[in-house]
C-alpha cells in the first residue's frame, strides 16, 4: 500500500512529481538519487552481473555522444523480425490497436501478450551482446520496458509534440533502440538528434524543463543544422540513442504517401521515473522470464526471482 501511494505521488502529473520530473536537470537528479535509494541492493548486483558480462558487448555507445548508428548488424533475428513487422503493417487495422493518440506517430503496435521467447524480438532481445552493450551504456542491467512497432506517417499543419526538439521524461539516462524495418530516407520524417555533450549546452542556453517541446528557432541559434545528426539508412538500420539526455525529434513525414516504421526497444534503470519502486510486480516482460535462464536475462526482463 505505502509503495502505490509513494507511486502515486510521485508520478509525472501529481504535484510532487511533476516538481521533480517535468523539471530542469539538476532537479531531477536529487529525485533519482532518492529513488534510487529503494534499490541500493538490486542496483550493486545489476552493476555486478553488467561487468561480469561487459566484454562481450558487440558494440560500444560513445558516451559523450549518447547515441551510435549501425548499418552492418547481421543477427539472424532481425530479417524475421522486420518482416514480422511489416505484415502487422499490412494485416491489421492500426487505428484499432494503437495506444496513443499522436496524429503523426502510431504507438502500441506490438502486444506483450502476443511475444514468446520464440519471438524473434525476443530472442534479438535477450541476446548477451545486445544486453553487454545497453548495460556498459548504462552503468547496470536495465529493464526494458518496451518492446514494440512505431508508425511515422504524414499529418498536416505545423510540426508538434514529438516532432518538436525534446528529451524524454522517463528517467536521466535512457536507451532506446530503433530497427528501420524498411528504408528510412529524408521524406520520411527520420530521427534526428543532438549529441549528449551539445544537448547539455542546449539546456543551459535554455533551462530547460523536461516535458518542454522547443522549436527550431530557438534550437538553431545554440546548435546549427549542421551539428544535428539526421538518421537515414537502409532496412535493418539500428540507431541506439539516449533519449533523455540527447535532444532529438521526429515524424516529420513530408510526403502523404511515405511512411516510416521501427522495432523499438526501451531500456530504464529501475530507479527512472516511469516505474513503479516494487518494478518487478509491474515489469511488462517478467512473464517470459524463468529459472534456467542467465541470471542478466532474468534481471532485463524484470523477474523477482
Amino acid at each position: 500500500m505505502l509503495i502505490k501511494i509513494l507511486d502515486k505521488l510521485l508520478h509525472k502529473d501529481h504535484l510532487i512529481g511533476r516538481y521533480y520530473v517535468k523539471a530542469p536537470a539538476e532537479q531531477r537528479k536529487k529525485l533519482l538519487r532518492l529513488r534510487a535509494r529503494f534499490h541500493k541492493r538490486d542496483l550493486l548486483a545489476r552493476r555486478e552481473e553488467a561487468a561480469r558480462i561487459a566484454d562481450s558487448a558487440f558494440t560500444e555507445i560513445p558516451d559523450d555522444l549518447g547515441f551510435k548508428v549501425l548499418s552492418d548488424c547481421s543477427f539472424p533475428e532481425i530479417p524475421d523480425m522486420l518482416d514480422q513487422a511489416l505484415e502487422v503493417v499490412r494485416t491489421r487495422d492500426l487505428e484499432k490497436i494503437r495506444k496513443n493518440k499522436k496524429a503523426q506517430l502510431m504507438t502500441g503496435l506490438l502486444k506483450p501478450h502476443e511475444l514468446s521467447l520464440d519471438s524473434p524480438f525476443i530472442r534479438f532481445l535477450l541476446r548477451k551482446e545486445v544486453v553487454a552493450a545497453v548495460s556498459n551504456y548504462l552503468g547496470c542491467i536495465p529493464v526494458v520496458a518496451k518492446v514494440d512497432l512505431w508508425y511515422s506517417r504524414y499529418s498536416s499543419g505545423e510540426a508538434e509534440n514529438s516532432q518538436l526538439f525534446h528529451c524524454d521524461y522517463e528517467s536521466g539516462r535512457q536507451l532506446k533502440v530503433f530497427i528501420f524495418a524498411k528504408d528510412v530516407e529524408l521524406e520520411d520524417g527520420p530521427f534526428t538528434v543532438i549529441s549528449a555533450k551539445r544537448s547539455d549546452d542546449l539546456r543551459r542556453a535554455l533551462r530547460y524543463r523536461y516535458g518542454d517541446k522547443i522549436p527550431d528557432s530557438l534550437v538553431e541559434p545554440v546548435v546549427p543544422g549542421e551539428e544535428q545528426v539526421v538518421v537515414t539508412g537502409p532496412r535493418a538500420t539500428v540507431l541506439f540513442g539516449d533519449t533523455s539526455r540527447c535532444f532529438h525529434y521526429g515524424s516529420r513525414v513530408r510526403d502523404p504517401k511515405r511512411w516510416r516504421l521501427a522495432v523499438l526497444y526501451q531500456f530504464l534503470r529501475p530507479q527512472s521515473f516511469l516505474m513503479s519502486l516494487d518494478y518487478k510486480r509491474t515489469a511488462p516482460f517478467s512473464f517470459l522470464a524463468h529459472k534456467e535462464m542467465p541470471l542478466y536475462q532474468k534481471m532485463l526482463l524484470g523477474a523477482s526471482f
